[in-house]
Parts: structure tokens; sequence; C-alpha cells
């Protein structure tokens, strides 16, 4: 678990997602200007490995978001490294097609697993 996700700030927050597993923040709300986020990304944090390979640096990213955290609780969220994929990937999706894949879903749910 990351050491962020176990602040109690997010922990009243998001106790539900807290069972075990690998978590991350997810930065729910960025802060904007003017529609531009403002504030700085996962992979605007790296550093070099071993072999010279530039690769993510998570610990100056949550380093970066202690602070941010701390003050603005309600703009994070914590969840599972693969529900955090999923939302990450979703939230992309234009409405539309969005709407019509849950629908898939919750249909193979019914057919199959209800």
């Amino acid at each position: 678990m990351c050491d962020l996700c176990g602040l109690p700030e997010l922990k009243k927050r998001n106790g539900k997602f807290h069972r075990g597993g690998s978590f991350v923040i997810h930065h729910w709300k960025y802060k904007k200007k003017n529609g531009i986020i403002v504030e700085k990304i996962h992979s605007d944090f790296k550093k070099l490995n071993g072999n010279g390979k530039e690769v993510p640096d998570r610990l100056a990213y949550h380093k970066y978001l202690k602070p941010i955290v701390l003050k603005q609780p309600r703009r994070f969220r914590t969840l599972h490294n693969k529900c955090h994929y999923a939302v990450e990937s979703t939230a992309k999706w234009k409405p539309e097609r969005r709407r019509k894949l849950f629908k898939l879903a919750d249909e193979t749910y019914k057919n199959n697993y209800a």
C-alpha cells in the first residue's frame, strides 16, 4: 500500500476500498486554471534505473502529492491498482461508448453471474 493511501483523511472517505491489496492514489479532481491542469501528474516524475533507463519515480510523486492530499483530501480517492487502471481508461472514452459498454457489462453480469 502506498504511504499516502493509509492517511486517515483518505481512509475515512474511501474505507470500503481498504481491504488488502495494492493501492494507488487517484487524482479525482485536478486543480485547473482556465481549463488547463496546473498540477504535476505522475508522468512528470522520472528517474534513471540501474541500466540508465528512465522509469517512473513514484516516491517523488508521493512526496509532491502528500501536502496536497493533506490539505485537500476530497480531491483524491484510493483505489486498487486494477480498478484505477479501469477508471483511467474508461474516463477517456466518449460518453456514448461508455454508456453502451457499461450496459453490455451489466447485461453480461445478469445473464451469467447473478
